[in-house]
């Protein structure tokens, strides 16, 4: 079998179901049938989500109300996800991946995680954005200003210290 790929621009955006914290199935195409969505997938032990998360909590606070959805898709149980929540104050909505099977991150072709992808309401594929970078995660957040008619802004102080860019972890997998 050849390796599944991330989905590039203008692909379509593999469906899937996967169970939200309260134990009830939730559909991508449910989700998003409406207008655009970001999907955000990510590990809680993995060291560059961690240093991820807190700007895509950022971009979701922003613009988690417009134009566009966001839907993290975290690789790990319930009571795993509920302490990563807590403790990185997330109120991103999120899904379970759980084992054996990973299947979204596997149906998505992702080689490292975190990865956002943006689709638009027919499920093409607009954006991929994986591991972590400054300028990627900016054009990401310019895009979503754009989507929601809002003027770009930064999403990094110039003063803080962060990285350019961070090697993401590898998705877990069957």
């Amino acid at each position: 079998m050849p390796d599944v790929i991330p989905p590039a621009p203008g692909a379509e955006a593999p469906d899937f179901a996967l169970k939200n914290t309260s134990g009830g199935t939730l559909r991508l195409s449910d989700y998003q049938k409406n207008g655009p969505a970001l999907l955000v997938f990510f590990r809680g032990d993995c060291p560059c989500c961690r240093l991820a998360l807190p700007f895509v909590e950022r971009l979701y606070r922003r613009h988690g109300r417009g134009a566009a959805r966001f839907l993290g898709i975290l690789q790990a149980g319930r009571q795993e996800a509920a302490a990563l929540a807590k403790e990185m104050g997330l109120m991103m909505p999120f899904v379970l991946e759980e084992a054996p099977a990973w299947e979204a991150s596997a149906a998505y072709g992702l080689k490292e995680l975190p990865a956002l992808v943006l689709v638009d309401a027919a499920r093409k594929v607009l954006a991929v954005q994986t591991g972590f970078s400054k300028r990627g995660y900016q054009q990401m957040a310019d895009r979503l200003a754009a989507l929601s008619g809002k003027a770009p802004e930064a999403l990094f102080d110039a003063l803080a210290s962060v990285p350019e860019s961070a090697a993401g972890s590898p998705p877990r997998s069957a």
